[in-house]
């Protein structure tokens, strides 16, 4: 029994594996996380240069 749970663990013939799956899972995450704050840094700064065109009107 203590092998088929390492195998689900890390990854064994017909398994992907728990501990591969959550390390792709924190990858991608992290790459989300990395995404979303170019996306609010990039609309802030779009929200910036519009606020000073119009207030030059």
């Amino acid at each position: 029994m203590a092998q088929y749970n390492l195998e689900n663990a890390t990854g064994g013939s017909g398994t992907i594996g728990l501990i591969p799956a959550l390390e792709q899972l924190t990858t991608a995450l992290s790459e989300a996380r990395v995404a979303v704050r170019k996306a609010v840094d990039n609309y802030e700064s779009n929200d910036w240069q519009t606020k000073n065109i119009l207030d030059k009107q």
